[in-house]
């Protein structure tokens, strides 16, 4: 009988328990606020949320930092003003992909531009084990190719197979990323 009585006892302090606590559970929080906001760029909000303590670094709930978030939704904007309150430039996500190599898959050339320019890695890898050299290459994305180039970017660098970014070019028949990449090798 004791037993019972502490389990409702129990129950009850949990069932009743007061609001404030049952705030602290809510899904909430400034951090996903701002990686939501920075997703949709839309600024004022991303502004609010760091006001109100949230952190440019932090993983939110899905494991996607800010900066990395305004990558995915292609948001230049939202980029620059991450990366001017602090966002690291070369953060990698829970999925080990940067706002670079996310970029790079989109084909944002101007956020690859904004990346770049704020020190990240040309050379970093990412989730798949491959450069953004060659992710570019593969989507045959040549102006991103040339901002990586001009960041340098190992041309040399080659894949799990062996294969460099000219070799890429070379089997996709891709003849102006193979001119540009030989131009640069040479």
């Amino acid at each position: 009988m004791r037993l019972f009585v502490l389990f409702l006892t129990l129950l009850a302090s949990v069932v009743f328990m007061p609001m404030p606590l049952m705030a602290q559970v809510s899904e909430w929080a400034p951090d996903n606020n701002l990686i939501q906001a920075a997703r949709g760029g839309y600024i004022g909000t991303m502004r609010q949320e760091l006001l109100r303590g949230a952190n440019v670094n932090a993983f939110g709930r899905g494991g996607v930092p800010p900066l990395l978030a305004a990558a995915e939704g292609g948001q230049p904007r939202a980029i620059e003003f991450l990366l001017e309150e602090g966002a690291l430039p070369d953060l990698y996500d829970k999925k080990n992909r940067t706002a670079l190599s996310i970029a790079v898959r989109g084909g944002h050339t101007e956020i690859v531009g904004m990346l770049l320019g704020a020190g990240a890695d040309a050379n970093k890898y990412h989730s798949s084990g491959d450069s953004a050299l060659r992710v570019a290459v593969r989507f045959g994305h040549i102006e991103i190719v040339r901002k990586l180039l001009d960041h340098d970017a190992d041309v040399w660098d080659t894949d799990i197979t062996g294969r460099t970014a000219l070799d890429l070019a070379r089997e996709s028949r891709n003849s102006a990323l193979i001119d540009l990449l030989e131009r640069t090798s040479n």
